[in-house]
C-alpha cells in the first residue's frame, strides 16, 4: 500500500516535528483500524470463522464492537445497491439460495 504524504499533513504550513508525528500517528491508527475491520469481515464471511474468535484475536474490546462494524458494513452495502461490487455480491448470494414453492 502506497500512501501519499499529504494524507498525513494537517496543513501546508511549517509544523513542528511533534505535531507532525502526532497527526501521523492518528492517521496511521485510523488506517490500521479500517484494515482490521476489513480483515475481520473477510474472516467471518469468507472463511467462516466465528465472531467470538475474531473478537478475541483481532483486538476488539467486545463482541458488541465487532457487531457494530458488521452492521455498519451491511448498512453501507444496502445504501449503495446500484454499485457493481454490490450487484455482484447480490448475484452470488442468490445463486447459493434454494427457493421452495
Amino acid at each position: 500500500m502506497v500512501l501519499s504524504l499529504s494524507l498525513f499533513l494537517p496543513c501546508k504550513d511549517k509544523i513542528t516535528k511533534e505535531a507532525f508525528m502526532s497527526h501521523f500517528t492518528i492517521k496511521l491508527r485510523q488506517i490500521l483500524h479500517k484494515t482490521r475491520d476489513e480483515w475481520a469481515k473477510f474472516a467471518i464471511r469468507e472463511m467462516e470463522i466465528s465472531p467470538n474468535t475474531i473478537t478475541k484475536f483481532y483486538g476488539y474490546k467486545s463482541s458488541c464492537d465487532l457487531e457494530q462494524v458488521l452492521k455498519q458494513d451491511e448498512n453501507d452495502a444496502n445504501s449503495d445497491i446500484c454499485s457493481t461490487p454490490c450487484a455482484r455480491s447480490l448475484t452470488s448470494d442468490v445463486s447459493k439460495t434454494t427457493i421452495f414453492d
